[in-house]
């Protein structure tokens, strides 16, 4: 009895490493989507960008039937209308479209580091009244 247990176990191993042997390397889906025009947005971290026409970010899924695209910028993400994007197979994505996605993350990243910096910047305070006598003045 122990036998056949240990038996199907084995082959049970060695079917799955057989299956998984087969398998073929999995290839990435990715889509990236185009502004068509000028688009105002707001990121999920509150802050409001506007998307020039040609820039291009992934597309992380579509809701609401396909109407509206959610699309990934650098940590966070943003929703627009999917009739204002072009969208573009990963096989067709160029070099311009990614490196113009770098850029607008770049952009991003400094200006998120320099609210940051701004506000653990301790607020320069006005110099305390030396503490004394102080003259009072008479009417």
């Amino acid at each position: 009895m122990k036998l056949c247990r240990v038996l199907f176990v084995f082959f049970f191993i060695a079917a799955q490493l057989a299956i998984t042997g087969l398998c073929v390397e999995k290839k990435r889906f990715i889509l990236y989507a185009t502004f068509l025009s000028d688009t105002p947005v707001e990121l999920s971290d509150g802050s409001r960008w506007m998307m020039d026409r040609g820039d291009s970010f992934p597309i992380l899924m579509f809701k609401e039937q396909q109407t509206v695209a959610v699309l990934q910028f650098a940590g966070t993400q943003f929703f627009t209308e999917s009739s204002r994007v072009k969208i573009t197979p990963g096989e067709e994505v160029t070099p311009e479209m990614v490196a113009n996605y770098r850029r607008n993350v770049e952009g991003y990243v400094e200006g998120k580091s320099v609210k940051i910096l701004q506000e653990l910047k301790p607020e320069k305070q006005e110099p305390k009244a030396k503490k004394g006598k102080t003259a009072k003045t008479e009417k």
